[in-house]
């Protein structure tokens, strides 16, 4: 948990945007959605994506 945390630290910049867009529910009904972060000057990370490549997540 702690890794993850630094990996959400990374992305949370004062200078970012953070865009949460929902793709739906789950068999609970909790919303699932795409976690999105837009700095300036850079592409748009996926919060989900880096939690991927870091091996903290996992499909």
């Amino acid at each position: 948990m702690k890794q993850n945390r630094n990996c959400n630290r990374s992305l949370q910049r004062p200078e970012n945007q953070v865009m949460v867009i929902p793709a739906g529910k789950d068999k609970q009904g909790r919303t699932v959605a795409e976690v999105m972060v837009y700095g300036q000057g850079e592409a748009e990370i996926s919060f989900q994506e880096e939690l991927l490549k870091s091996g903290l997540a996992r499909t």
